[in-house]
């Protein structure tokens, strides 16, 4: 699942090059990013809500990109 998303979603793929930067490591980066699509799994699936990129906040030091579904 997290060489799909590094794949296809752009938000995942930049946070995993970032992170083989930093790391220069593949499997490093790699388990960096399934570490954040499980955090980001668990708040779609405990608050109900859908993946929304446009509530990134990289300011506050963490990502919120969870959207609270009205549907």
């Amino acid at each position: 699942m997290a060489v799909g998303v590094v794949t296809w979603e752009p938000y995942f793929r930049e946070y995993f090059l970032r992170k083989k930067k930093e790391f220069k490591s593949y499997k490093k980066a790699m388990v960096a990013v399934i570490n954040k699509l499980i955090r980001v799994i668990y708040g779609i699936c405990k608050n109900g809500t859908y993946f929304n990129l446009s509530l990134s906040s990289y300011s506050q030091g963490y990502v919120s990109i969870c959207e609270v579904s009205h549907a």
